[in-house]
């Protein structure tokens, strides 16, 4: 089982039981890459929470795309990532983790609560596997799509 890939959703980062939870569980488990989402954290408070919790860790965001910064993707040092895709529901990786042969795409999601919001997300979803079947690394797509649309 692979425990160095992660996303969280924490409901509120800003709720300090949520970031005691996350903490707990990091510091059992160690990931070095992973997402969180649905943080509702202004983009001015961002790094402060993060250094806090995972001191020297890179980080991207979508706060283009929301003031809340829905998705934050979060990596120790030693992954190497390239964002190759951000949106308001989904952040689109290639990463590659120490000691592995090949890199891997991964995708965060964070989906609208509101139907024809997914409809767009699903389109993105469609478009990231068409162009990761063109090439022969794996593909990880993980988060919350709170109502799915299609299996």
């Amino acid at each position: 089982m692979c425990t160095e890939i992660f996303c969280w959703n924490v409901r509120g980062f800003n709720v300090h039981s949520h970031r005691n939870g996350f903490k707990k569980w990091y510091k059992a488990t160690k990931p070095i890459f992973g997402g969180l989402i649905e943080t509702h954290v202004k983009q001015q408070k961002r790094s402060k929470f993060i250094n806090e919790l995972l001191p020297g860790w890179l980080f991207d965001d979508n706060y283009g795309f929301s003031e809340l910064g829905k998705i934050w993707v979060i990596w120790h040092p030693s992954v190497q990532v390239t964002i190759l895709s951000k949106s308001l529901q989904m952040v689109t990786c290639d990463v590659l983790l120490p000691n592995s042969p090949q890199s891997m795409v991964i995708s965060l999601v964070y989906a609208s609560n509101l139907e024809d919001s997914r409809k767009f997300l699903w389109s993105e979803i469609r478009d990231v596997a068409a162009s990761v079947v063109n090439t022969t690394k794996p593909w990880i797509l993980l988060g919350d799509l709170n109502q799915t649309i299609s299996p």
